[in-house]
């Protein structure tokens, strides 16, 4: 069986992905979920490397106190349902301390109600839902900005271009995110002529074009995922319409240029992390990966990281390795040097200081070019 065929079937890949240990040292797991099939795979096999290299890397130092660490991969298709049944799947395999993954909102809102039940941390790295720490869970932790602070930069830099009308597009994920837009880009004294919600995979923007050439907004927020925001785009351009376009944080991904294609020239898009410059992690993912790096790479890297550290503590402490020890360890993440920043969790388990990204593709080159301070 394929390496790509095993993971889309959901199956365990522990000793695929890990290498071949000596029989002598005890062994421990770790899990990722992500999407290895359908349209979102490419994502799921950027992180899947970038998680492999830090496993190796940790082996390669002699592992974790004395234990060598499994990687455990799951494929949950970025949807919501079969996200809970790859989080109760982790939880009923008593040797995965900690769980990385569920790359969209849905589907990590989904799986965090499991990983509390179970009592097994869980580290979610794009998920912008604020609910998903808010429910005060113990066991989740966020590497990423949560969506109150990709609100806050998208409604401040729409108040700095000072458009005369601004419209708002989103699809059923980004509904939330999308009300506190609006809310905000009002109170800063914006003029929000239009907003609609779209389906999940909406293709098709005749109708909406139609409404939005008879409201002329100079500026159009588009909160979605990168299929939907580059149609909507080269549809839009293709009917002449003429605004600044802003993507969400959903839109940071290499499928916006491959659909917009020259519509996407002059765009602004939000990222929830920074360019990757670090030469060491760029050549060992080559290295492993026939692929580029994902805009989710670098960030699964260090939330490995930060697990890895954790496990190392608790197993010291206790002598063996326990999820609620390594929860706690988690919990008391302080000041971790990642690729993303520095890693000190608050008490809801989120990033401390964490920043949005403004990015704008220059020359049709993307990734675009930075755009203001983060």
């Amino acid at each position: 069986m394929s390496l790509r065929r095993g993971i889309g079937l959901g199956l365990t890949l522990a000793f695929i992905l890990s290498g071949c240990y000596p029989g002598t040292k005890p062994l421990t797991k770790i899990g990722l979920v992500a999407p290895f099939t359908g349209f979102d795979e490419a994502v799921g096999y950027s992180v899947l490397y970038s998680a492999k290299l830090a496993l190796e890397e940790r082996h390669s130092r002699g592992g974790v106190s004395g234990y060598m660490v499994e990687l455990v991969a799951l494929d949950d298709r970025n949807q919501a349902d079969l996200a809970v049944q790859r989080a109760q799947m982790m939880a009923l395999d008593a040797d995965i301390m900690g769980v990385i993954g569920h790359y969209e909102n849905a589907a990590a809102l989904a799986a965090s109600e499991e990983y509390h039940r179970a009592g097994l941390t869980y580290l979610a790295v794009s998920a912008t839902a604020d609910e998903l720490t808010r429910k005060g869970y113990p066991e989740v932790f966020r590497l990423c900005p949560p969506g109150r602070s990709v609100i806050e930069k998208a409604a401040r830099f729409m108040a700095q271009e000072r458009p005369a009308g601004l419209a708002v597009i989103w699809d059923a994920d980004f509904r939330s995110d999308a009300q506190a837009l609006i809310s905000r880009s009002k109170s800063l004294g914006g003029n929000v002529v239009y907003g609609v919600e779209v389906s999940r995979w909406q293709l098709d923007y005749r109708g909406i074009l139609h409404e939005l050439a008879g409201v002329k907004p100079q500026m159009v927020c588009f909160l979605g995922r990168a299929a939907e925001g580059g149609a909507f785009l080269k549809q839009a351009r293709d009917a002449g319409l003429d605004f600044r376009f802003l993507g969400g944080p959903g839109t940071d991904d290499p499928r916006l240029a491959e659909i917009a294609g020259s519509a996407l020239e002059g765009a602004f898009y939000l990222s929830l992390f920074g360019d990757v410059k670090d030469e060491r992690f760029l050549r060992g993912f080559r290295e492993l990966a026939s692929r580029p790096v994902g805009e989710y790479s670098a960030a699964t890297y260090d939330a490995t990281n930060v697990l890895l550290e954790a496990m190392e503590r608790a197993i010291r402490a206790r002598r063996r390795p326990e999820r609620e020890a390594i929860r706690r360890e988690v919990s008391r993440t302080t000041g971790y040097q990642g690729l993303t920043g520095v890693v000190s969790f608050d008490a809801r388990g989120d990033v401390a200081a964490s920043s949005v990204y403004l990015f704008q593709v220059c020359g049709g080159r993307f990734p675009g070019q930075p755009a203001g301070a983060p």
